[in-house]
């Protein structure tokens, strides 16, 4: 879907269609069609349908004419990450996330959208993973924070915090 959604959001905004209807964008019908054409082609996924809607939702927030590859899988991951949580999690307990922490549906629209500014950082190095290695990895993506190396000098220090 990033490979549609960068072939896409890519494409500069044709003049000749410009001239007929100045606010009509016809690249958004295209990739609508595309990403259900993906949709079809993978309908036994159910999170297919989530990815096409975050990748719409992308291209929405794409505000350069010709963004670079890296913008537009930045942008996806957010968007990605964004629909996941709210499918998941946050659309199921949001009532009683409201009730219990009083807050108002302002408020807590707020405070989901805090949420995800949060996590847009981890989500994009989470996705870049999957788009250096073009693959979803099997069990979870790379570590975000590579342990420390083992040294023979650290296995045998004592440990903190011992006994006096």
């Amino acid at each position: 879907m990033a490979d549609v959604l960068q072939e896409v959001a890519g494409r500069p905004a044709d003049d000749k269609q410009t001239l007929i209807f100045p606010a009509w964008d016809y690249r958004f019908e295209y990739l609508e069609v595309r990403l259900d054409q993906l949709t079809k082609n993978h309908e036994a996924y159910p999170c297919t349908r989530i990815a096409a809607d975050a990748a719409l939702l992308a291209f929405s927030r794409l505000d350069a004419c010709e963004p670079t590859v890296q913008e537009v899988r930045d942008c996806l991951a957010e968007a990605l990450t964004e629909r996941l949580v709210d499918h998941r999690w946050t659309s199921r307990v949001r009532e009683g996330l409201m009730k219990e922490r009083s807050r108002t549906a302002d408020d807590q629209r707020r405070w989901e959208e805090g949420l995800a500014e949060t996590l847009k950082p981890q989500a994009r190095i989470l996705f870049n993973t999957i788009y250096r290695e073009e693959r979803v990895p099997k069990r979870s993506p790379a570590r975000l924070n590579q342990p420390d190396r083992l040294t023979l000098e650290k296995l045998l220090a004592p440990l903190p915090g011992g006994a006096k």
